[in-house]
């Protein structure tokens, strides 16, 4: 008896100690807004585009970044060349339903928007911290990849990715991944 109850102790505290592959974000719609210091978003290497100078974006959806003041931020030609980043397609949902995710930046603060099956009336912002320079489509790959040795997964968390993951780097050295599992955005670590 005395045995079993060291035992159970000894791995509540093993497991306690054992990074998270994933961490619980809560519901949807969790965003709080937060400045960024570090960018500010326009310089040599950036500049801030509107949304309906970029073709990728659907012009159904264009009015709705417009009317949230939202500017994509976007490499400066002839920098690091690079077309419409920041605006990505996938499937963020499940699969066989295309969604588009797009950043949106007003002065300081950044946010992604996540428009549903591409559809404008059906917007939400994915609860991310709005430290981010560039989003990107990412991969169970990179998620197994860059998770700690030996991290856990919990009960309510992804153990399966059956749908694309978002990736969004930051300050040009580390990145977030993000995946939505059952209704709850649930982040990894990504590149560090």
């Amino acid at each position: 008896m005395i045995y079993a109850m060291s035992l159970s102790l000894l791995l509540l505290a093993v497991q306690a100690d054992t990074p998270l592959k994933w961490t619980r974000l809560g519901g949807r719609e969790l965003w709080i807004p937060r400045e960024d210091t570090y960018h500010s978003w326009e310089g040599p290497s950036r500049v801030m585009a509107a949304p309906q100078t970029i073709g990728t974006i659907p012009s159904a959806i264009r009015p709705e970044l417009q009317r949230r003041g939202c500017r994509v931020p976007q490499y400066a030609r002839g920098v690091d060349v690079k077309v419409n980043v920041n605006v990505v397609w996938g499937e963020f949902d499940h699969r066989g339903q295309r969604d588009l995710v797009v950043m949106c930046a007003t002065g300081k603060l950044a946010r992604l928007l996540v428009f549903w099956d591409g559809d404008a009336r059906r917007a939400e912002t994915l609860p991310f911290g709005g430290v981010g320079s560039d989003v990107t489509l990412g991969s169970a790959k990179s998620v197994d990849h860059h998770a700690a040795p030996g991290a856990r997964l919990t009960r309510d968390g992804p153990r399966v990715l059956d749908h694309d993951v978002i990736e969004v780097a930051c300050c040009e050295c580390c990145s977030t991944n993000y995946y939505l599992h059952r209704g709850v955005w649930f982040a990894a670590a990504g590149a560090d």
